[in-house]
């Protein structure tokens, strides 16, 4: 209530935090950020997942990838993934979005994020985890995402165009361009 009369917004609960390459700002209790400061750049990450997306900050790093942001929601009691990706793609400092994402719900506030990512010309590789039966059971337990109606969506079923969006069917396999020219 405090935070919604105040226009004051809040990430998590449940998350790591953000970061800005940009500018220096670490707002994040994540042991990665030990390992090596990132380096500024034009690569986004949100991640419903803190441990995932401080796992992909660090493959990322290590390549030599620069960040403009990288943020991770958790349980979503106000921030959203779709927020985070909005945000990003507002930014004239990000050209890529990298998105990791068990579950939705509002699907509509997601997709409206998608298509004006692809408006900015602003491609977004993604991971939609939680698919299976096993998976939304584990989703739910994380972010409290997996068992919200509509939760369930497809990559493929977004209005976006499918060049806007990749699906990345694992990171390892991932291949992200080396620096300088990322």
């Amino acid at each position: 209530e405090i935070a919604e009369e105040s226009g004051m917004r809040i990430l998590g609960p449940n998350c790591l935090g953000i970061f800005s390459g940009r500018d220096g700002a670490f707002s994040t209790f994540s042991s990665s950020i030990e390992m090596g400061r990132p380096r500024e750049g034009n690569v986004g990450i949100a991640s419903q997942s803190g441990a995932f997306g401080a796992h992909i900050f660090s493959l990322a790093r290590e390549r030599g990838v620069g960040f403009s942001y990288w943020a991770t929601t958790g349980n979503e009691c106000d921030v959203a993934f779709a927020d985070c990706v909005r945000f990003m793609a507002e930014d004239d400092g990000t050209d890529v979005i990298l998105g990791y994402m068990e579950g939705c719900r509002d699907v509509d506030r997601l997709y409206d994020a998608f298509e004006f990512a692809h408006a900015q010309k602003k491609p977004i590789v993604m991971m939609k985890v939680g698919n299976s039966d096993i998976g939304a059971h584990a989703a739910a337990s994380h972010t409290c995402t997996g068992r919200a109606p509509r939760a369930n969506w497809s990559i493929s079923a977004t209005p976006v165009p499918s060049a806007s969006i990749r699906r990345a069917t694992g990171w390892a396999s991932s291949r992200f361009p080396a620096a300088p020219g990322c």
